[in-house]
C-alpha cells in the first residue's frame, strides 16, 4: 500500500476516534446523585424559554389494536391558551379545541357536536387529574405532578432523587413506602410518579405514572431531541395509557416547531350548532 494512502487511512481513523471521544465526554462514567433541590434547579434552568409556540405534528393513535393517523396543529401562549386542530391523514377535519386554565371548548367535526364547560368539570368527566399547567408541561417537556395532595407551588424538594438506568430519577415516594404498600395493601389511593432525567442535558426522558390500587398506568416518553434556541427540545412524544379494558398509545412526531410566533387562536362554532358563531382571540 502506498505511503500516502496509509496516511489518509490513519487520518480518517483519528478523525473518527476524535468525534467518538467528543460524543462520550459529556457522559459521566458513574452518575452521582445530586439531590432533589439541585436536580430540580438544573431541570427548570433547561426549560425551553418561550412566550408562544406553534407545532405541527404527525400523530399515530392505537386503541385496542385499532390504528388511526392524524395531522395536528398546536398553538400555545404560555400559561394562557392551548389551541388544537386535528385532521385525519386524508384531510378530513376531526376536532378543533381551545383550552384555557378555566375552560375547554371543542368542536367534534365528525359527529357535528359543540361542547363547552369548565376545565375542571371536563377533567372530572374524563377521570383525569391533570390541571392546565400540567397539560402544558406535558407538551413542552416540563415537570408536573398528578398527585392529589400536590401543592399549588411545588418545587419537587419533597420528592426522592436517586440514580436508575444511568439517569437521574425523581420519585414522589421513597422505595420503602412503595414496598410497604405491596406488603400491606392498606392505601386507599396511591399514585406513584417516576420521572427520569437525562444527565448533562437535564431534559425529561420519560414520566411513568401508576395507580398502584387500580393498576392504571400512564407512560410518557420524549425522544429525538434537537436544539431550539439555547436548549434541547423533543421532536417525538409518546403516551401509553394502560388499564384493565383499554390500551391506548399516541405518538406525536413534530415536523415543524416555531418559537415565539404571533399565533392566531380563532375558534368558530359551525352552523350545525344552534349557537351563534363565536371567535376567540388571544
Amino acid at each position: 500500500m502506498e505511503k500516502n494512502k496509509i496516511n489518509i487511512i490513519v487520518f480518517a481513523i483519528i478523525v473518527i476516534a476524535s468525534f467518538v471521544s467528543i460524543s462520550f465526554t459529556d457522559i459521566p462514567e458513574k452518575l452521582k446523585n445530586i439531590g432533589s433541590k439541585k436536580l430540580y434547579k438544573s431541570v427548570i434552568s433547561n426549560y425551553l424559554n418561550y412566550n408562544s409556540l406553534s407545532i405541527k405534528s404527525g400523530i399515530k393513535v392505537e386503541i385496542n389494536n385499532k390504528k388511526y393517523s392524524l395531522k395536528g396543529n398546536f398553538r400555545i401562549t404560555k400559561d394562557s391558551i392551548i389551541w388544537v386542530n386535528l385532521n385525519h391523514a386524508s384531510g378530513i377535519a376531526v376536532l378543533r379545541a381551545v383550552i384555557t386554565p378555566d375552560s375547554i371548548k371543542y368542536v367534534d367535526k365528525i359527529n357535528k357536536k359543540y361542547h363547552a364547560d369548565l376545565y375542571n368539570n371536563i377533567m372530572k368527566e374524563l377521570k383525569v387529574n391533570l390541571d392546565y399547567k400540567s397539560l402544558q408541561a406535558m407538551l413542552t417537556n416540563e415537570l408536573f405532578s398528578v398527585s392529589d395532595d400536590r401543592k399549588e407551588i411545588r418545587t419537587f424538594s419533597d420528592y426522592d432523587s436517586s440514580i436508575d438506568s444511568n439517569m437521574y430519577l425523581f420519585q414522589n415516594f421513597k422505595d420503602r413506602k412503595v414496598r410497604k404498600f405491596y406488603r400491606t395493601n392498606k392505601f386507599d389511593l396511591f399514585v406513584l410518579e417516576k420521572i427520569y432525567i437525562q444527565p448533562c442535558s437535564f431534559k425529561i426522558k420519560c414520566f411513568n405514572i401508576e395507580d398502584l390500587v387500580s393498576g392504571k398506568k400512564l407512560n410518557i416518553s420524549y425522544d429525538d431531541f434537537e436544539k431550539i434556541d439555547s436548549t434541547m427540545f423533543p421532536n417525538i412524544i409518546t403516551l401509553d395509557v394502560i388499564d384493565d379494558t383499554l390500551k391506548t398509545s399516541l405518538t406525536m412526531k413534530h415536523s415543524k416547531i416555531k418559537l415565539n410566533p404571533i399565533n392566531d387562536y380563532t375558534f368558530k362554532i359551525p352552523k350545525f350548532n344552534s349557537a351563534e358563531e363565536e371567535n376567540i382571540e388571544e
